[in-house]
């Protein structure tokens, strides 16, 4: 795939195609996992959309678009075909996720494109479409909406004051900024710089302590637990036999659902938030998400929402710098999905309006840039 080192970056990622491209589509990030570098918030408030990323043979993809390491970025009006773990925001702080598609047509692979928040805070995912018209679903944990922590076990040893961490293919760069948590002496814990002296061991400098260390050891590279994260307006379509939409990992991570809606018409759901399972959409509804839906969205094509759909003009008021899949700001009162849709009154009648980019996709997220009104029961370009 690509990978763009954001220490040498300014500006926008935007307007990328990535097909077969390896072991993920783009990576926008910096830090552990084997990205490009060990420094962080170097590439603030940019923005990446508006990029395309397909995979017909998913063997050895692990996901489409990463964006991480960095504050107050947004990620929207990008495409996803075929990609296992479609978007994912990593080590983000105060981020948003918005106006993305993941499509999926393909039952091998074990998995399909989703919405990942991993270690990241304070940040919003919303007005997303995932959906997965094929027999097939996530391996493990994994969910369509998917949250999780950012930290690895490892162990440490000292010799006077140099640690020795040991993490297996732990992926980090000599002078990346490391925390460590649950060591006794409690000496070990806190933020080092570290080198590296193996794919599976570390060193850093500390003021000494008995060796080994003991306890529950982690560490992380930016944000361990995943706290203060929005999950608002999503559609997820899950066709699948065994659907899982929506997980949180543990009761150390928070999260906020709120108007999200999931149709799973095939199968019995698995739904987890914090690590409890729940079993039903309305268990979900009753105990996590009062708000949810579980309509079917009957898209036309581009991925809209049809004339009279309950789920236009129905989501909960958004942050004002989303986006949705065309680029374009969400209403006061936002449809759910990726694609806004805006209805007004005409005279001598009601009349639908669907304000939008002409991004009309089918199955290949393929655009055209053309502005397009589309009124109920005929197509126009013009604005009168």
């Amino acid at each position: 795939g690509t990978t763009y080192d954001s220490r040498a970056m300014t500006g926008n990622v935007h307007h990328n195609t990535a097909i077969n491209r390896g072991t993920a589509g783009l990576n926008i990030m910096i830090g552990n996992d084997g990205f490009i570098s060990s420094m962080e918030d170097k590439m603030n408030d940019a923005d990446v959309y508006d990029n395309y990323i397909e995979c017909t043979s998913r063997a050895t993809t692990t996901h489409g678009l990463l964006y991480g390491q960095n504050t107050g970025g947004r990620m929207y009006g990008n495409f996803a075909y075929n990609v296992p773990l479609g978007f994912i925001m990593k080590g983000q702080n105060g981020g948003i996720m918005s106006g993305n598609i993941a499509y999926n047509d393909i039952a091998t692979g074990g998995q399909y494109g989703s919405l990942r928040i991993k270690g990241s805070q304070n940040t919003l995912v919303t007005n997303n479409t995932v959906v997965n018209v094929a027999n097939t679903s996530y391996v493990g944990n994994i969910g369509a909406i998917y949250q999780e922590d950012d930290l690895k076990p490892i162990t440490l040893t000292s010799v006077t004051t140099t640690a020795t961490g040991t993490a297996s293919a732990h992926g980090y760069k000599t002078g990346q900024s490391i925390t460590i948590r649950g060591a006794t002496p409690s000496a070990y814990n806190g933020t080092y710089t570290i080198t590296v002296t193996g794919a599976n061991t570390f060193t850093y400098t500390f003021a000494g302590g008995t060796s080994p260390a003991t306890g529950t050891i982690e560490a992380t590279s930016r944000f361990g637990d995943a706290t203060g994260i929005v999950w608002r307006n999503n559609i997820i379509v899950d066709l699948s036999t065994t659907p899982k939409p929506a997980r949180t990992e543990d009761a150390l991570q928070t999260a906020t659902f709120e108007t999200n809606n999931y149709y799973h018409p095939n199968g019995t759901p698995t739904y987890t938030y914090n690590g409890t399972n729940r079993a039903s959409f309305a268990l979900w509804q009753s105990n996590v998400e009062a708000t949810a839906t579980n309509v079917n969205p009957s898209f036309t094509a581009g991925y809209l929402l049809p004339s009279g759909s309950t789920l236009i003009s129905s989501g909960t008021a958004t942050d004002a710098n989303a986006r949705d899949y065309s680029g374009l700001a969400f209403n006061a009162t936002p449809s759910i999905g990726a694609r806004e849709i805006s209805v007004y009154t005409l005279p001598g009648g009601d009349v639908s309006i669907q304000d939008t980019l002409n991004r009309i996709a089918g199955t290949t997220g393929l655009r055209n840039a053309e502005a397009l009104r589309v009124i109920t029961g005929r197509t126009t370009t013009s604005d009168t």
